[in-house]
């Protein structure tokens, strides 16, 4: 008979959440006016708003251009790079091999933005973020993502999808309680645009934003850590 039993997570994908909470107000607001004056200096890139008159996509690289994406730059550093060596990357080669640049700012200033389904970068990118300097106060992360396999109405969530739901639907139970069982077997996680709060995920990962429905302007700052 067996004495050991090993259970493996093999092919997990691994998404960080991370909270800063009040400590980053001063941070955000600055964040904010950034984002306020480089709209009203430049219009949208487009990208991933194609078609879409509610919205507004900053270009990329204001890490370069502003103090305040400065700062966040380093700030997100200090917790990503901690994230990808829980999901395997050694620190050495994180430190002299990898960099986190191409920040860019999101804007959606009526009802009706969204952003269509697409994954960030062309081949050197290792992870993607998302960083909000405004949204709703949350303290709890419990609070802040749910993971459902229907398709939900949400204003404004991010949603990262499990590249392999379609197969994992095939194979899983039928009984209507099962997604609640097991909310990550082949699930979208939808993501409420919560103040202070920084998404991370491999940039291979697909991922969208539903229609905002609400009058609430949602920012959102996007970024890259990329091979140097």
């Amino acid at each position: 008979m067996p004495t050991e039993l090993r259970v493996i997570p093999a092919f997990s994908t691994p998404i960080s959440l991370i909270l800063f909470g009040d400590d980053a107000r001063d941070m955000n607001a600055l964040l904010i006016d950034d984002i306020d004056k480089e709209r009203s200096e430049t219009e949208t890139g487009m990208g991933t708003f194609n078609g879409n008159d509610a919205s507004w996509l900053s270009d990329y690289g204001l890490e370069s251009k502003y103090e305040s994406f400065k700062n966040l730059q380093a700030v997100i550093t200090s917790v990503a790079f901690p994230a990808m060596e829980n999901a395997g990357f050694s620190s050495e080669y994180l430190e002299n091999n990898v960099c986190l640049n191409n920040m860019w700012a999101n804007v959606i200033f009526k009802p009706g933005g969204w952003a269509q389904p697409h994954m960030h970068g062309t081949g050197d990118e290792f992870w993607s973020g998302v960083y909000y300097p405004k949204g709703v106060i949350e303290t709890n992360l419990d609070n802040v993502m749910k993971a459902v396999s229907i398709t939900v109405q949400e204003s404004g969530a991010l949603v990262l999808s499990d590249p392999a739901k379609n197969i994992k639907k095939q194979v899983r139970s039928a009984d209507s309680t099962e997604p609640q069982a097991y909310p990550y077997y082949g699930a979208n996680l939808y993501i409420k645009p919560t103040e202070s709060l920084l998404v991370l995920f491999p940039s291979w990962i697909e991922h969208y934003v539903t229609p905002v429905t609400d009058d609430v302007i949602r920012y959102s700052i996007s970024f890259s850590i990329s091979k140097i």
